[in-house]
């Protein structure tokens, strides 16, 4: 006999399987970028994000972006991830760099 969860419950599903596979890899792991390194979309961000502006990382996981934002004088920048494991990595790498701050 098949079972309908539903969608919600099967994004749901999929979300912790997600969180738990990410949890896992980035143990041990060097610093990694999904999209690009920050010189990659250094021209995009420069012409479109003010110095002052509030910045929403979503998605952050290991990346080094936040931190060569906080170089490039941007002072207020929230990484937010899923992945426990990637939190606990870059708030212990950024503890002492006052413009940012990341939570789970």
């Amino acid at each position: 006999q098949t079972r309908n969860i539903g969608t919600s419950a099967m994004k749901s599903l999929y979300m912790k399987s997600l969180g738990r596979y990410l949890t896992t890899s980035f143990r041990e792991r060097e610093p990694f970028e999904w999209f690009q390194n920050f010189s990659g979309i250094k021209k995009l961000v420069f012409s479109n994000v003010n110095k002052g502006d509030k910045v929403l990382y979503v998605g952050c996981g290991t990346s080094r972006v936040p931190e060569k934002m906080e170089k490039n004088g941007y002072k207020e920048i929230a990484c937010i991830d899923f992945a426990e494991e990637c939190i606990t990595q870059m708030k212990e790498k950024y503890a002492t760099h006052s413009a940012l701050t990341c939570k789970l």
